[in-house]
């Protein structure tokens, strides 16, 4: 795929990858995170694995997603974990401003 010019992403990141390792074997353009990782910041255990993952990433130039980004305190939370992006709706204290 690379020596072709492809690019290629990884959904549910986590959920079926147990090791960073795939990230510097296969070099994906970007991984979206499983919902596990965006929706349980606050677990110790997960809080580390997203450390790890989001390290490795930005440290080879790929990009991180965050999927099922429901509340604005859990973007702010998520964007501790220098997360490029995100996906989903904010349903908590939204307001538009005019």
């Amino acid at each position: 795929l690379h020596r072709n010019g492809f690019q290629f992403g990884i959904d549910k990141f986590g959920h079926n990858f147990g090791s960073t390792g795939y990230l510097s074997q296969f070099r994906p353009a970007y991984v979206k995170l499983d919902f596990t990782y965006t929706n349980q910041v606050d677990d110790e255990v997960k809080a580390d694995a997203l450390t790890s993952i989001t390290r490795t990433a930005q440290n080879l130039g790929i990009t991180v997603i965050a999927s099922r980004v429901e509340t604005e305190a859990q973007k702010d939370k998520l964007s501790e974990f220098m997360i490029n992006g995100f996906q989903g709706y904010i349903t908590d204290n939204f307001k538009q401003e005019r």
